[in-house]
């Protein structure tokens, strides 16, 4: 079933879809995770730590560290260190969880050829047990985008269960082998931390929406991890032929469901939210010269507006002002879409968001984790009425709150 909103309705209607939230105690106990990407990148847009509303997420973590061959590790942005340090002092005064996230996906480099050493993914597990007693992390988060074949192989002839090589580890030009090693000495070293001190530092992972690159890494490196943080978006890009959802409530589930297919509990399965919307220009028709038809499922002619097609969902907000669009909610997918300007954009608003969390709410009993989501500056200068992280929490905890300060 298809909903079209009209931009003329679009703030009212976005509006009532979150204060239609059901009205129960505001400090109701959270029993299911509602974590956030914080990225060290933050400061240059004036969002820093004293901007966050921690009383609306149980966990923050902190984008990026990264890493080298040689497993040191260090602040991508060496300048947000004392940024962090505030953010690491206010996440103790709020009860909220903090995890360093290192990696990332411009940032990944480093991770192919450490994990192919034991020695330097001692030397990584060391560096890593320093920053647990330097700055009190309550878990590391690898975001290692992503394992895969090495530089020059052909990928197909690579990977775990290509024709004629290991099912399991793939060929020698694969990451997979040293992936798992890797994976296994980060929880032999933490488990041993956490046994020596008393403390409980958890491993997290940012895995892949896809099974395509899933399937590098063995279910040994994603079993050694506390939870799986599912990054269930970007299923669209410029490497499709026709138009799809960037993220939706049913394209969650079906990753979900594969990683469960590799036996990981659906316990350590946190379910990823986009907050941020992808567009596309519109493509003619090679014979006639006229548009063709901008609609999930029709073709494109590369990205459109915003940062390389890219647009957050404060800059969309201010995107869908300055040109007609049609809004367009897809209830059967659990996403959203807007039609104008030349071009189709699709995204996650209040309405989809709300799909999603509902989704995962109702499946708690199940033992179904939470959600998490990239990323905080997303909802940046948002007001409550539209704040993606407002439906979010209120969805998922059934309550009505609202932002502290300035977002």
């Amino acid at each position: 079933m298809r909903k079209t909103l009209h931009t003329t309705l679009l703030t009212a209607l976005l509006s009532a879809a979150v204060l239609a939230a059901p009205l129960f105690a505001q400090n109701q106990e959270k029993k299911q995770i509602l974590a956030a990407y914080y990225p060290n990148w933050g400061q240059y847009s004036g969002f820093k730590a004293e901007d966050i509303p921690y009383h609306l997420v149980t966990h923050i973590l902190y984008a990026f560290y990264k890493t080298n061959p040689n497993g040191d590790l260090f602040n991508a942005d060496p300048t947000d260190e004392a940024n962090l340090r505030a953010l690491i002092d206010s996440c103790r005064a709020n009860n909220v969880t903090i995890f360093l996230s290192i990696g990332g996906a411009d940032q990944s480099d480093g991770f192919s050829e450490l994990a192919r050493k034991p020695e330097t993914r001692k030397n990584f597990v060391d560096n890593m047990i320093k920053l647990a007693d330097s700055h009190g992390f309550d878990g590391f988060d690898i975001d290692w985008e992503y394992p895969h074949e090495a530089p020059g192989a052909d990928p197909e002839k690579t990977f775990p269960g290509a024709p004629g090589v290991d099912p399991v580890y793939g060929n020698d030009d694969a990451d997979t082998r040293w992936a798992e090693l890797f994976f296994l000495d980060l929880r032999k070293g933490l488990d041993e931390y956490n046994k020596r001190t008393g403390k409980h530092v958890l491993l997290t992972a940012a895995v892949p929406g896809s099974d395509y690159w899933a399937r590098w890494t063995t279910d040994a490196s994603y079993k050694a991890l506390d939870l799986l943080m599912v990054m269930s978006y970007d299923f669209m890009g410029t490497w499709e032929k026709r138009v799809k959802c960037n993220a939706s409530t049913k394209q969650g589930w079906e990753i979900v469901k594969y990683y469960e297919s590799r036996g990981i509990p659906k316990e350590r399965l946190v379910q990823g939210l986009a907050f941020y919307g992808k567009s596309f220009n519109e493509r003619k028709d090679p014979r006639t010269g006229k548009a063709l038809p901008l609609q999930l499922g029709g073709e494109f002619d590369g990205t459109g507006s915003g940062s390389g097609g890219t647009h957050y969902w404060s800059k969309l907000l201010d995107q869908l002002k300055i040109a007609k669009y049609e809004v367009t909610f897809d209830e059967d997918l659990g996403c959203e879409y807007a039609v104008g300007n030349q071009e189709i954009i699709v995204f996650n608003g209040t309405k989809s968001m709300q799909h999603t969390v509902r989704s995962v709410r109702e499946r708690a009993d199940e033992g179904y984790p939470g959600v998490m989501y990239w990323d905080m500056l997303g909802d940046a200068g948002v007001p409550d009425s539209l704040s993606l992280l407002i439906a979010v929490h209120n969805e998922l905890y059934q309550t009505h709150a609202s932002k502290k300060g300035r977002m």
